[in-house]
């Protein structure tokens, strides 16, 4: 169905978060080659149009009705496995259909009980159906357009010698576009593209040197998409897709990701801007300047029913496979960290700053250079509940169920609509936020709205999830009332998983649910920053198991560019371990650039926690336990002249290659921390920064040495952050707060008591206590007509605690060393 549409293609303002949208399931979807083609409503229903056996596991081939829960067979037409439902249209309150059934001329007619023939038909598949003026238009393989006058078809001047994909009117015109380049008599030049001038077709600007898929009217011109490259004379040139604006065609700078091939579509989002549907993983939503990714293939239409936007096509990708029909939704579920030097691609998924969507590396360093670092990199944990060992190791998210979202009871469609998707944050925007809150006419952003501060406790969830500034501590998250997210960094990316049994492992599972916030800094002056991507992995037993023998591990799969070609190395003195070049030039990577002669190294490191093992894999069975200790056969390393659990820390052991064949020199790395007791209900909380480095020479191990050197950097910055479990500072500096250095905390470390003074007397304050685990020690209340508060110690144990002091709409936070 391609209607025209008029639409402003300037941009469009759409609530406070325009370009944020994923595709979810609607169900099973279609089952057999599976693509739907076109969708109309009709009668109150969604009708569905393609090639597919059955729809949500009702079995009626290529087109069935449905409202949402019911579905519509429409018999007498269109049910042999191959004939597809190519254009659907609503004329004169009849269902048009258009395809490939032979029976019925290929088109038919439904009156609302039966299936009607259309004169004598048309010859070939019909591709396109059109209404012009009022007129019902219809064409397809066999290069004729036609018009229907209510008894037969009539041809509309010559026919061409290919196929016609497309039909559309615009600004009063009738444009044709398709597989040709000639009439069907081979006198007159058509390029793929042509215009009714009112007795005969012709050819619009020198036409295209490809076909012409499909085609959409707007207000700033006819859109034209399909697989050409250049206008027919080979003047222009065009990523499959242009604007035509009576006179010319334009030069889009923009085009779908990974347009490889070409794009099949185009259609109006009832929203604003149009969909470009690529041949591939990914659609594009257009708007004025501003594009959005949308995870779906071969997207060919969108509709609003019953409220909710729906979109068909083939397939995408989401917490369980699209099949032909999805639920578009706000949100996103793909987002890049690219505050910094780095871009680092985040997914609901096991998958860290990997493309799931192109199975490609995700950690681009330098951004927008097409190199990367980092293929994939996973949290890993283990541990013993009565001498059995369990684990949550995630291998490139194959083959394994949903994990986005805390452990719940009920884990169904409403859940992963809430959970199946990510929250990119920067603090301009929670800073506005913070300002303007009660402004008249302000609209929160989506993902602040949206922001999972608290779970449904009704369904197993967690209370508290994502970290927030719960400015009258009731415990609730409420951003209408000005509350906001908190995180670290200038930008930040958060999202929540709960563990599965993964397919390879013949481990039982543990009942993890694990919050996980990536987060960069923007500053270039702060090299060291600006080069790393941090993440802080906040991880629950929600299990009912202990487990002893406990270690956390950062799985990594670290190439640097070309995967083939790299060594991993350690250095346990800086909890670091990391990857770098083998030779002097980087040769070839497929679907990425090489880094040629100027490598940079690339690292991963633990910055709360001391690095206990690390490991290199190749290939062949996994033994997770030895790789998380550090082990061979349960026993420590002796490649040097005592044991060790650190696999290459550099000088006499090294990475090598020696009597390994080349098709398993593709490295992959684990480095733990542990082991520890991790008993049910208990989080573990661990720092991870992933530093890269570039030499000014470029050269390999100068990058190295430039590497360790940043390592130590942010060691030395770590150690100045209050960075307890579970604490996120309230960074907003549009938020009021309390000046930390007018409070005395003494005596500081403490063995008893501790005494608070400085605070001038004017409203009550509340005192919050956490320890390193960020559980809560103690809450009390610091009244307003006392200059000094006094909390005892007993019952504390020794360590780090931090005391929040919060007034109604301030807060700060200090370090109290508790030493019995």
């Amino acid at each position: 169905m391609l209607r025209s549409i008029l639409l402003a293609i300037a941009f469009i303002t759409i609530g406070a978060d325009l370009y944020s949208q994923r595709v979810l399931p609607v169900g099973e979807g279609t089952v057999g080659q599976g693509s739907v083609y076109d969708m109309v409503e009709y009668n109150g229903q969604v009708i569905l149009g393609g090639l597919f056996a059955s729809f949500n596991g009702h079995a009626r081939k290529n087109l069935q009705g449905w409202d949402g829960a019911n579905h519509f067979d429409y018999p007498g037409a269109f049910e042999a496995p191959t004939n597809r439902v190519s254009a659907l249209e609503i004329y004169n309150g009849d269902l048009i259909a258009g395809g490939n059934e032979p029976i019925l001329g290929n088109i038919a007619r439904w009156d609302g009980s039966t299936w009607h023939p259309m004169g004598a038909g048309i010859n070939g598949t019909v591709k396109a159906i059109h209404i012009f003026n009022n007129e019902l238009y219809a064409a397809g393989s066999d290069g004729t357009v036609n018009t229907w006058d209510g008894s037969v078809w009539q041809q509309l001047g010559d026919a061409f010698n290919g196929s016609i994909e497309a039909i559309q009117g615009h600004n009063g015109e009738l444009y044709v576009g398709g597989d040709f380049d000639q009439n069907a008599s081979s006198t007159v030049v058509i390029r793929r593209l042509a215009k009714w001038n009112g007795s005969s077709w012709v050819e619009v600007n020198n036409g295209l040197n490809n076909r012409v898929q499909n085609m959409l009217s707007t207000s700033d011109g006819l859109i034209i998409v399909g697989y050409f490259d250049s206008r027919g004379d080979g003047v222009q040139n065009f990523p499959s897709w242009t604007i035509f604006n009576g006179s010319n065609f334009n030069e889009p700078t923009f085009t779908v990701r990974n347009n490889l091939i070409g794009i099949e579509s185009v259609c109006a989002h009832p929203q604003g801007g149009f969909i470009l549907g690529g041949y591939g993983p990914y659609s594009m939503w257009v708007n004025g300047s501003e594009t959005l990714d949308i995870h779906f293939n071969w997207l060919r239409n969108i509709i609003q029913y019953n409220g909710k936007l729906f979109v068909c096509g083939s397939s995408g990708t989401s917490y369980n496979v699209i099949r032909g029909l999805g639920h578009l939704v706000e949100g996103t579920e793909y987002a890049l960290l690219d505050a910094g030097s780095n871009s680092a691609a985040i997914t609901p998924t096991s998958s860290m700053f990997h493309d799931i969507y192109r199975s490609l590396p995700g950690f681009e360093a330098p951004k927008g250079d097409n190199t990367f670092t980092i293929s994939l990199t996973s949290p890993w944990l283990i541990g013993k509940n009565m001498d059995t060992l369990h684990s949550s190791v995630p291998i490139y998210n194959v083959n394994d169920p949903p994990s986005a979202g805390p452990n719940a009871n009920v884990m169904n469609s409403d859940y992963y609509e809430r959970y199946y998707q990510v929250w990119k944050l920067d603090r301009d925007m929670i800073s506005h936020h913070a300002l303007h809150w009660n402004d008249a006419g302000y609209t929160a952003p989506y993902v602040i709205s949206s922001w999972p501060g608290n779970g449904d406790m009704s369904n197993g969830e967690p209370a508290q999830i994502a970290p927030y500034a719960d400015l009258n501590s009731n415990g609730l998250y409420e951003p209408s009332t000005g509350e906001f997210p908190l995180i670290r960094g200038d930008q930040a990316i958060y999202y929540i998983q709960h563990t599965v049994q993964e397919s390879w492992n013949q481990h039982p599972t543990m009942k993890l649910d694990l919050n996980i916030m990536s987060y960069a800094f923007n500053d270039p002056i702060e090299t060291d920053l600006y080069s790393t991507v941090f993440c802080n992995f906040n991880i629950v037993n929600r299990g009912s198991d202990n487990y002893t023998d406990a270690r956390f591990g950062i799985f990594a799969d670290l190439d640097i560019g070309y995967s083939e070609d790299d060594v991993v190395e350690c250095d346990s003195a800086l909890n670091l371990f990391f990857a770098y070049n083998r030779y002097d030039i980087d040769l070839g990577a497929s679907f990425t650039d090489a880094y040629g002669s100027f490598l940079p190294a690339q690292g991963v490191q633990f910055l709360n926690e001391p690095m206990t093992a690390h490991s290199s894999y190749r290939s062949g069975p996994l033994n997770v336990e030895d790789l998380m200790s550090g082990t061979f056969n349960g026993a420590p390393y002796m490649n040097l002249e005592y044991p060790t659990h650190f696999q290459f820390p550099g000088g006499a052991w090294t990475d090598t290659v020696n009597s390994v064949p080349t098709s398993t020199l593709n490295r992959m790395t684990i480095g733990s921390i542990g082991p520890f007791t991790y008993n049910s209900g208990d989080t573990i909380c661990v720092d991870v920064a992933y530093p890269y480095a570039m030499s000014a020479s470029g050269n390999r191990l100068e990058s190295v040495t430039d590497l360790k050197a940043r390592a130590q950097a942010l060691r030395a910055w770590y150690a100045t952050q209050d960075f307890a479990c579970g604490y996120y500072p309230d960074n907003i500096t549009q938020v009021a707060t309390l000046d930390a250095s007018t409070f005395a905390l003494y005596p500081n470390p403490t063995s008893g008591e501790v005494t608070l003074t400085g605070y001038p007397a004017k409203e009550s304050l509340a005192i919050t206590v956490h320890n390193v685990l960020g559980a809560v020690v103690q809450q009390q209340t610091w009244p307003a007509a006392k200059p000094q508060f006094t909390l005892s110690t007993d019952g504390w144990n020794d360590g780090i605690y931090i005391l929040s002091i919060a007034g109604k709409d301030r807060t700060t936070a200090l370090r109290l060393v508790v030493s019995h």
